[in-house]
């Protein structure tokens, strides 16, 4: 299918209701769970702080979302982010912005995510899988047979969501819907019995407020620097344009979709903190990487423990199929663009999906598996160094926002950002604080994603001259 027949052969098969579960599937992913909590509480030593820190990375993300509503209400499309840089930095049909992007999200940002979530997933599979075979059979998995089985179940994870995302639209989105209700009823369980076995344990809540020693320049710097890892947990929140083009009236969906995702999502991880604090303090959650399985542990014994790896392999799963499925949207309107990528535009000529992309897509987060060997260790590596790369391309999507209200008459934006210009103002504050944030936690991290940004400008201005080569 040529790629000028795309648009206009997609089925509308998405609702408010499938595109606020692709939110909440892909950000209530494991990060509530297992680590970003623990570094947020290492900034954060009281109660009022760490839900500070969590409610204000609501406030964020609701804010990014709703300039992302507006702009995908202009450009009603597959692709995001993608194409709101496209189509507002464009010059002279060039537009190195969006191409940037584009290479840093494919080449690295969602290859690196989704590595991570199948680690995460194959750790927690093989906890079910031992407790399993320690209770029936008597035997443990020794620790080479338990790698060679993550690695086997990671890759096997990515291959299986690539396929569903091939086999339609449809599949992809009730595999995300039965996940994400799951997602929920779990985090729910969880907050339930906290809330119940912590009724008195209300001393561990102290300190309430701030700490006597901590001055205003020192919350202002450890909240940007928690901010990090928060965003990270709520990273997702931006992936419901990308496949805008196939939403029902996304004019009023996408919106309703957004908001009352993160809202949802919101609330979710201010509860479970609490939890974590009434059981933990604070100081306890901020020494704890285990901090979930431990509570598990401790109210149900070893029930527990696999109760919580079903749901972080359940909260994975969501999350992967969720990427997998955008990602692939993103791939294919930048191999539309280009003619040096544009095999990567085929569509499945049974599922109408993007099917070379999405296999470029796997190729490319396989290789990465390969080479980093689907080692716990390297979860950290692969997710930081791309934490202030993204967030300079989030500010300059929300410029765009900015740039966009000067060129077009008012009636020809169909839905528009309550507030504004506070919203984009408050979020593009807020992107600069990230980026500083970012600079702050992982310096040497936020160079490397720099890096490989410069690395993908020749690759651009190749690409530009097989364009100019092909119309000669």
């Amino acid at each position: 299918m040529l790629p000028n027949d795309i648009a206009q052969s997609r089925k509308k098969e998405m609702n408010w209701v499938d595109c606020a579960s692709l939110i909440v599937g892909i950000m209530l992913g494991t990060g509530i769970f297992v680590v970003f909590p623990k570094l947020v509480a290492e900034h954060h030593p009281s109660l009022f702080m760490i839900l500070l820190a969590w409610a204000l990375g609501t406030l964020v993300a609701i804010a990014g979302a709703l300039c992302y509503a507006e702009l995908a209400s202009i450009y009603p499309e597959n692709g995001g982010d993608y194409v709101f840089l496209r189509e507002t930095y464009q010059h002279n049909n060039k537009n190195a912005i969006s191409f940037l992007f584009a290479w840093a999200q494919i080449l690295v940002i969602r290859p690196a995510s989704l590595i991570s979530l199948a680690i995460v997933l194959g750790m927690n599979f093989n906890i079910v899988l031992n407790r399993f075979t320690e209770y029936y059979f008597f035997y443990s998995l020794t620790q080479q047979q338990s790698q060679r089985l993550l690695t086997l179940v990671a890759i096997s994870t990515l291959i299986l969501f690539t396929y569903v995302s091939v086999t339609g639209l449809k599949s992809s989105k009730w595999v995300q819907n039965i996940l994400t209700v799951i997602k929920i009823i779990c985090i729910l369980i969880i907050i339930g019995f906290g809330l119940y076995l912590g009724r008195h344990m209300s001393a561990n809540l102290k300190p309430l407020l701030f700490p006597s020693d901590m001055s205003f320049f020192d919350l202002f710097k450890h909240l940007g620097m928690a901010l990090v890892p928060i965003m990270w947990v709520f990273g997702g929140w931006n992936e419901a344009p990308y496949v805008a083009g196939e939403v029902k009236d996304p004019t009023r969906q996408l919106p309703k979709a957004l908001l009352r995702g993160l809202i949802i999502l919101g609330l979710l991880y201010i509860v479970v903190n609490f939890v974590y604090v009434l059981h933990l303090t604070p100081q306890g959650l901020a020494g704890s990487w285990n901090f979930a399985t431990d509570l598990m542990k401790s109210w149900f014994g070893t029930k527990g423990e696999v109760f919580l790896a079903v749901v972080l392999v359940l909260s994975a799963a969501g999350a992967i199929n969720g990427l997998t499925m955008t990602g692939g949207r993103m791939t294919q309107a930048l191999s539309a663009d280009y003619p040096l990528f544009r095999p990567l535009a085929i569509m499945h000529p049974k599922y109408n999906t993007p099917v070379a992309a999405l296999v470029f897509n796997f190729v490319i987060t396989l290789i990465m598996a390969i080479i980093v060997q689907c080692s716990p260790n390297s979860i950290d590596k692969l997710l930081v160094f791309t934490a202030g790369v993204i967030w300079i391309f989030f500010a300059l999507v929300v410029v765009a926002v900015f740039m966009t209200r000067k060129k077009l008459k008012p009636e020809q934006i169909p839905y528009k950002i309550p507030l504004y210009p506070l919203t984009p103002l408050v979020f593009l504050l807020m992107c600069g604080y990230m980026i500083w944030g970012a600079w702050e936690y992982k310096p040497a991290e936020t160079l490397w994603g720099i890096a490989i940004l410069i690395v993908g400008v020749p690759v651009y201005y190749g690409s530009v001259k097989f364009i100019h080569n092909s119309h000669r």
